[in-house]
């Protein structure tokens, strides 16, 4: 940091993902990175699937970031909009076929997502190329051992 400059806003913040990270385990650490590479839009199942995960594995890698990664279960869906089965998908208003989309995605398991985007933002910050980086093209070529 330059001097004078302004301290970031999110160094706290980072601190915090830090030691959240640190406390995992090194040896289940490549698999949770490579499980946080996977959150957002996409169901559990697939995810597992994709992943090779059991379910008891998933639960066991998912325990580590109960903190920062949130499971949506059918419980938390609002309520279906009025959606006329008989219409178009490409005709349909937005708020109907999201709300199809979130009620598969729950039906096959549910779906994660970040409690807050700062998290995601913090392991793909390019400045931080440390053990917790996440980046994506390593991500693929790891799923694709």
């Amino acid at each position: 940091m330059a001097i004078g400059a302004p301290p970031s806003p999110f160094t706290e913040l980072d601190a915090f993902y830090m030691l959240i990270m640190e406390c995992i385990p090194p040896g289940i650490l490549p698999t949770v990175l490579l499980l946080l590479s996977q959150v957002g839009g996409k169901s559990v199942a697939y995810i597992s699937n994709i992943l090779s995960f059991s379910e008891v594995m998933f639960k066991a890698v998912y325990n580590h970031l109960s903190t920062v990664v949130h499971l949506y279960s059918q419980d938390e869906l609002p309520p279906l909009p009025n959606a006329n089965v008989n219409q178009s998908f490409q005709s349909a208003d937005h708020d109907v076929v999201f709300a199809l989309y979130r009620l598969m995605q729950t039906t096959l398991g549910g779906s994660m997502g970040f409690y807050h985007k700062s998290f995601k933002d913090f392991l793909q910050d390019p400045s931080c190329l440390g053990p917790f980086h996440i980046e994506s093209s390593a991500a693929q070529n790891a799923l694709h051992k």
